[in-house]
């Protein structure tokens, strides 16, 4: 074993990776510029004739709302703090400092930038919330009567142990269930999603039975046919857990393996922090490993849910499939 441990610019790469600043940043810059909600929030509508044929022109062109980000990010001036969220994730246990001298030395911003930051957000969140939203949790766990109240004061109620957006992110940064809450707090979720209403939908209403103009009914489905049906389903859905019971033990052994290389690094610093103990003029030093080894162990107390969540999961495709 090593007993130097890992480098100083080990423990800020390391950091700099996980850091969540950068994206929380970026965030508020769409939440806190009225500027900024009002582009986003028509970022995917069609451009008018007039929007179409000056898009080159500054005064008629529409504002880009990746570049009004952009520019905010960008403004020294612009200095928050994030919002505290203890029961989101246990990242967000207290306010962040998100200030443009902690972001100021990887450089600025461009809206193209922006643009791909958020688009793949976007992505891992539609995964992220289908699944929260397959498993029940949410506002499906709330009584009428909590709905109710909830809705009279303005907050949504917590659902207590069946609402833990937390369990579905894995191995994903937590800044996604930042960007899902802050969205909905401005109502910006659907603009981010790009969910098309249901009311323009063609320009008619989806659930409308259409007339069938005189036209042949198609025939029902005979009961073979339907039974036919029934046994593909079937055997896709037992296809289907099968496959994903195959992905879950893989996963699973990659995470065992990554918490064994944690493993390794926290016994380093260990190491190395039991040799900097008592030298002098090593204190600045000894502090950074310290705060490195609680980030590791964070980390690994990470890969430990993630890895029980994965065993749940298998038991219950098991106990299906059965």
């Amino acid at each position: 074993m090593d007993a130097a441990g890992p480098s100083d610019n080990d423990a800020e790469k390391y950091m700099k990776f996980r850091g969540v600043v950068w994206i929380l940043r970026m965030i508020h810059c769409l939440v806190e510029n009225d500027d900024a909600c009002i582009a986003f929030s028509k970022i995917y509508d069609s451009l008018d004739r007039s929007e179409l044929d000056g898009k080159k022109n500054p005064e008629t062109a529409r504002v880009s709302g990746w570049q009004v980000i952009a520019d905010h990010f960008n403004d020294p001036n612009f200095n928050p703090r994030s919002t505290a969220y203890p029961l989101l994730h246990k990242s967000f246990n207290a306010s962040i400092c998100l200030s443009h001298t902690e972001v100021v030395k990887h450089g600025p911003i461009d809206a193209t930038k922006v643009k791909d930051k958020f688009s793949e957000m976007r992505s891992k969140l539609a995964i992220i919330k289908t699944n929260h939203d397959a498993s029940g949790q949410g506002e499906g766990s709330l009584t009428n009567d909590e709905i109710a109240a909830g809705s009279e004061e303005g907050t949504l109620p917590s659902v207590g142990n069946f609402d833990d957006r937390a369990n579905f992110i894995r191995m994903e940064s937590p800044t996604l269930l930042y960007l899902w809450e802050k969205s909905i707090e401005f109502d910006l979720f659907g603009n981010l999603m790009q969910k098309i209403s249901d009311n323009v939908a063609l320009g008619v209403d989806p659930h409308a039975i259409c007339d069938s103009g005189g036209k042949k009914k198609r025939k029902s489905p005979s009961s073979a046919d339907t039974e036919e049906l029934t046994r593909g389903l079937n055997a896709s859905t037992r296809a289907f857990n099968e496959f994903n019971l195959a992905n879950s033990v893989r996963d699973q052994r990659d995470v065992k393996n990554e918490m064994m290389q944690t493993q390794r690094e926290i016994m380093q610093t260990q190491d190395c922090i039991d040799n900097l103990t008592d030298e002098v003029g090593k204190e600045a030093q000894l502090e950074r490993q310290q705060n490195y080894l609680k980030v590791l162990i964070d980390d690994l107390e990470d890969k430990q849910r993630v890895l029980d969540a994965y065993k749940r999961h298998s038991v219950g495709c098991t106990e299906q499939e059965i």
